[in-house]
Order: C-alpha cells, then sequence, then structure tokens
C-alpha cells in the first residue's frame, strides 16, 4: 500500500529553517514589547502622578490663601463699621471671593457684602445653618460644591471669629479660578486634567477636555476605580492613584487621581492611550518589519539549504519505490559520500535479497495454496456431514420424545383413576406410592416437554399461534398457578400490572410458558423473602420484570444461564433439581415473538429477569434452528 505523502521534505526544511528564526525573534520581540510595555506603563504614571500631585497641591495652597485672607476680616477687636471696610477691601483683593457675610454670636445676619447684590444688613436667623453651627463647631467649615446658572461652580468657607460669642464670617467662593490651577498640567498634546467634587462632577478643566462644567463624570471607569482605591487605604495615605479607563468619547485612557488636600475633591491627569503609547506602537511595527525582512531571508536560505540536502534523499526515495512496486532488479546511484549513500547501498543490497527470497516464495505459495485448497474441500465435507448429523438428531429426539409422551401420559392417567378410587379403595401404603409415581411421571413428562419442545424449535417444526391475548390475564394465570409452589416455601408471590396495558398480539400458550418457566425458577432458588411480578408498556412493547430476593447469580455464569441443559449448579450433588432447558427454552420462544430476555443480578441480592416484547409481535413463523434463534437473542440484546 502506497503511503500518501503529507509534505515533501524540501517544505518541511524551509518551514523548520523558517520557523526556528521566527521563534527566536517572536520570542525576543514578545521579551522586548513587554518590557518596553512596563517601562512605558510606568513613565506614563509617573509622570501624570507627579502632574496630579503638583496640581493638587497648588489648588490646596490656593484654598489656604483664601482662608488666610479671610481669617484676616475675623479679628474680634473690629467694630461694625470696620467689619464693612474689610470685606469691601477683600473682596477687591481677593477676585475668587463673591459675597461675604457677618453672623452673629445667636446665629442673626448682622452684615452681607456681595458683587452681585446691593449691601444688605438684617436679622436673618441662621442658628440652625451648617455656615453657623459648623464654623463654631469647628473653627473652620468648607461647605460642599454648588452650581450658580448650572455652570459656575462655588463653595463656601464659614470661619469663627475670635472670642467668645463673637459670630461667624461665610466667604462663598466662585471656583472658576480653578481652571488657570490645573491648564499647565495637561500631558501631552492630547492630554488634559481635571477636577472633581466628591459627587464625581467637573470642577474645571484644562482646554483639552471639551465638557461643561457640572458634567457628571464619576460613571468614568477610572473615576471608580480611584475612588474605590482611596477609600480603602488609610488616611494618613495621600499619594497618586492610576487607573486605566475610558474617557466621554470612549477612548482608552490612563490617568492618574489625587486627592487634594483641605477638601473632598479630586484632580485627574489623564492621557489617551494612542498618544502614551505612541512609543510603543511604533516598536511594535519596527519589530514587525524586522520578523518579515528575516523571514524573507530565512525563507531565501532555506531554500538554497534544503535544495542541497533534498536531491540525494528524493533520489533515495524514487528508488525505494521501484524497490517496493517489485522491480527487484533497479538499484539506486547516489554519490554524496555520506550516510545517505550507505543508504541507498543497503537499499540496494536489500533488493538483491528481496529478489532471491520472492523466487523461492512464489514456489511455496503455490504448494501452500493447493494444501489450502484440499483443506477446504475437506472442511466443506465435514460442515454437511455434521450439518446432516445435526438435523438427524433433532428429528430424533422429536420422534422419541412424542413416542415417550404417549405411554407416559396412559401411565398417570390409569394413575390418577386409581388413586380417585375407580377401581376400589387402596391402602394407605399403596396410596402413597402412587402419589410418588404421579409427581415422578408430571416430572418425567414436564422433562419429556421441554425436550419436545426443544427439539421442534432446532428442527424448524415449532408453529406460533398468533392471536389476540391479554397479558393481564396471562400473569394473573401464572400468579395463580405457581402461587402454592411459594406458598409451601413461604414466600410473598405479588404481581403489579398496569391498569392501561393494551391488547397483545402473539401465540398466548408459549407465552405463558415462557412467564411459568421464569416464575418458576425464581421460587425454586428462592428460600426466603419475595417474588415480584411487574407488567407494564412503554412506546409499543411489553416490559415484564420477574424480581426474587434469591442469592442471586455469579458473573460468569450470567451468560451461561440461557444455555441448554445449564445450571448455575452443575454438580452431581446439587440441590435443585430440573433439567436445565426452561430458561434456553424461554429465551427462543421470546426471541421467535421478536422480544429478548436480559438478565441483571448480585450475589446475595437476587436476580431480575426483565422480558421485553412488542405488543404485536411480527406475523406467524416456523422457529428456525438454535443458530437462528441465538442469532435472532445476540441482536435483540443491546
Amino acid at each position: 500500500m502506497r503511503t500518501r505523502r503529507r509534505g515533501g521534505l524540501f517544505g518541511k526544511y524551509v518551514g523548520t529553517f523558517v520557523g526556528f528564526a521566527v521563534f527566536v525573534l517572536a520570542v525576543n520581540g514578545a521579551l522586548e514589547l513587554a518590557f518596553t510595555y512596563r517601562e512605558t506603563t510606568a513613565a506614563v504614571i509617573k509622570l501624570e502622578s507627579e502632574k496630579a500631585e503638583a496640581a493638587a497641591a497648588r489648588i490646596s495652597q490656593q484654598i489656604a490663601e483664601i482662608e488666610r485672607q479671610i481669617a484676616w476680616t475675623t479679628r474680634a477687636s473690629a467694630g461694625p463699621e470696620q467689619r464693612r471696610a474689610d470685606y469691601v477691601l477683600l473682596l477687591q483683593q481677593v477676585p475668587t471671593i463673591d459675597e461675604l457675610m457677618q453672623i452673629d454670636g445667636r446665629g442673626k445676619a448682622l452684615l452681607r457684602v456681595s458683587r452681585f447684590a446691593v449691601e444688605a444688613t438684617g436679622d436673618a436667623d441662621y442658628a440652625r445653618d451648617p455656615r453657623f453651627v459648623e464654623a463654631i463647631a469647628r473653627r473652620l467649615w468648607v461647605g460642599p460644591v454648588g452650581f450658580r446658572n448650572e455652570v459656575d461652580p462655588s463653595f463656601t468657607i464659614a470661619m469663627a471669629h475670635s472670642g467668645q460669642q463673637a459670630g461667624v464670617t461665610v466667604a462663598e467662593i466662585d471656583l472658576r479660578f480653578l481652571r488657570d490651577l490645573v491648564a499647565p498640567f495637561a500631558v501631552g498634546e492630547q492630554g488634559y486634567a481635571y477636577v472633581l467634587d466628591r459627587r464625581g462632577r467637573l470642577l474645571a478643566a484644562s482646554d483639552q477636555l471639551r465638557t461643561p462644567r457640572g458634567s457628571e463624570l464619576g460613571g468614568l471607569p477610572q473615576v471608580e476605580t480611584a475612588a474605590a482605591e482611596m477609600a480603602e487605604r488609610p488616611a494618613t495615605d495621600r499619594s497618586a492613584v492610576a487607573a486605566f479607563g475610558r474617557d466621554l468619547a470612549g477612548r482608552s485612557v490612563l490617568a492618574a487621581a489625587m486627592p487634594i488636600p483641605r477638601t473632598d475633591w479630586l484632580v485627574l491627569v489623564e492621557q489617551p492611550l494612542a498618544e502614551a503609547f505612541k512609543p510603543f506602537y511604533v516598536l511594535i511595527l519596527r519589530i514587525g518589519g524586522l520578523i518579515l525582512l528575516c523571514i524573507a531571508v530565512a525563507v531565501l536560505a532555506g531554500v538554497l539549504l534544503a535544495r542541497r540536502m533534498v536531491v540525494p534523499i528524493r533520489a533515495l526515495a524514487a528508488g525505494a519505490e521501484e524497490i517496493g512496486a517489485g522491480a527487484f532488479d533497479h538499484r539506486i546511484t547516489v554519490k554524496t559520500g555520506d550516510e545517505i549513500e550507505a543508504l541507498a547501498g543497503s537499499f540496494n543490497r536489500m533488493a538483491e535479497q528481496l529478489d532471491r527470497s520472492y523466487t523461492s516464495l512464489e514456489q511455496t505459495v503455490e504448494e501452500r495454496t493447493r494444501d489450502l485448497a484440499r483443506s477446504m474441500r475437506a472442511l466443506e465435507e465435514r460442515g454437511r456431514e455434521l450439518s446432516i448429523a445435526n438435523e438427524h438428531k433433532s428429528q430424533f429426539f422429536a420422534n422419541m420424545s412424542h413416542e415417550l409422551r404417549t405411554p407416559l401420559n396412559a401411565v398417570l392417567g390409569y394413575a390418577e383413576l386409581l388413586a380417585d378410587g375407580l377401581y376400589g379403595e387402596l391402602p394407605p401404603k399403596a396410596v402413597e406410592v402412587l402419589e410418588r409415581v404421579q409427581a415422578n411421571g408430571r416430572h418425567l413428562l414436564g422433562l419429556i416437554n421441554d425436550v419436545l419442545d426443544l427439539s421442534k424449535i432446532e428442527a424448524g417444526q415449532l408453529v406460533l399461534a398468533h392471536d389476540t391475548y391479554a397479558l393481564r390475564s396471562v400473569i394473573e394465570q401464572v400468579v395463580a398457578s405457581t402461587e402454592s409452589l411459594a406458598r409451601a416455601k413461604g414466600l410473598a408471590l405479588t404481581a403489579e400490572i398496569a391498569d392501561d396495558l393494551p391488547l397483545g398480539h402473539g401465540d398466548e400458550r408459549r407465552l405463558t410458558q415462557v412467564f411459568l418457566n421464569i416464575v418458576g425458577n425464581a421460587i425454586k432458588f428462592t428460600e426466603q423473602g419475595a417474588v415480584v411480578i411487574r407488567a407494564g408498556a412503554v412506546d409499543g412493547t411489553f416490559v415484564v420484570t420477574v424480581q426474587d430476593t434469591g442469592p442471586g447469580i455469579a458473573p460468569e455464569d450470567r451468560a451461561r444461564v440461557f444455555e441448554e441443559f445449564h445450571q448455575v449448579d452443575n454438580s452431581t450433588t446439587r440441590q435443585k433439581g430440573g433439567t436445565g432447558l426452561g430458561l434456553a427454552i424461554a429465551r427462543r420462544l421470546v426471541a421467535l415473538h421478536g422480544g429478548d430476555i436480559r438478565l441483571t443480578s448480585e450475589l446475595g441480592a437476587g436476580s431480575t429477569f426483565t422480558v421485553v416484547l412488542p405488543v404485536h409481535a411480527a406475523a406467524p413463523a416456523t422457529a428456525g434452528s438454535g443458530q437462528e434463534a441465538d442469532a435472532a437473542h445476540a441482536g435483540a440484546t443491546p
């Protein structure tokens, strides 16, 4: 047989050479990319973290400066007119302050100076206002961020005056100045910096981030990651947090977040990955181009090297193919001076030996062929003789069983007449002997019937009488016939029959014989417990199980219990009677109905015989030989 080639040596050599070169380059490129990726990521994170820390520090310093300016107006020695003058001067010097208000120690408003409203005095009550309550409690209170006109952020600083019950100064701070503070800290051409309050609203951003102030950015992945990590770490840890995420446009970004001291705000510095990792992407293209160039060089070198190696190998392969095809006079010519030339010489010597061996082999084959033909003819003749002998044996058993059964029935009939007293009263001893005659006669009649049935099946003379039958009636008849046997042994014999069984079509008498054999065996081999018969119908088939609590059957005996004249205990001292034909006949009768008998058993736990029968058996047929029934059973057994 010629082997199908899955690829030439030329291609394999070139492929191996190129593959090795590509593997080395790929590993080197992968390592370089991995190190470069780590270094680039670390560099970008370091730069962004430094920017974020610097921006946070600058914003914190600006807020501290505003607090210092406000503290200048809270001295206890200032009177009402002096306080008003201080407030006006402070508004002129600090443009980020929009409004100042004085609240006395009782929580009543005394003075309000604003850039957007007329100066006012009054006695509005702020005793429960957080600006007053928190400032009195803490001396300094920074309020949450609010938005004027939904886009202008502002927040409140409330500072308690010196002295007891001296009051509080409340300042409203315009946060638009934050834009000028974060703008210098943008990274690259597309990077940007921005500030968020604790709710994730945008307070200020560099020009590269074209998003309105007040926009909700707390749902961005990088913001959520940074907030979660800061919430888990100690309060003393004020370092920046790096996180990957996406911006509002869906671009992948790398961000560094830093909490702003003196507030609960975050400043973030972000840069799109496309810009941050541009050197890394350029390196990928460079390595890819280098790999392609090396592949081209490797292919060229591989072709040149493989061509010098493959030519003698091809000559060797062609010569070997010629020899394999039967041309034993063919010789391979290879002049390489290496192992390939030595291999060619070995092939040539082998061809010479094969040529000599082939000549002698042809003669031997002819002789063996003639011997085999004579043996086959002898075997065919022997097979015909055995077949005829088997048919004669089956016919002999059928005839002899019939001849034995006729006089035996007469003996049993006369014995029954004697037992009934038709010929006069018999003494007790004679009645006892007569009962033994009847019992042994019935046993012998059963044996003859079994042998007759088996011989009819093997001789092809058993014809099934198909008719409509009720499976319930069959089971009830079997229970009625075997109930006395079970009662005599103290066994419980029960039948569980489904109510919706359909009418079947088959040989009712033969099916009754099958179940009598199976149930009788179960009772015979069970010493205590119960025998349970269950009958139902599933998908056009009857399923009948006979379960006992007997000793069980060993695995090596389960396949042989259906053989003729076989019992589990075949010793000369066996305790149970029987011929070993009941299950063999039952199996063949079930097979003739197109069904199957299955056995499951466990030593010490009893056995279960399952009979599967089609509800409507095939048309009446004549039983074939024993071999055909066995074949039918084998085909039906899963």
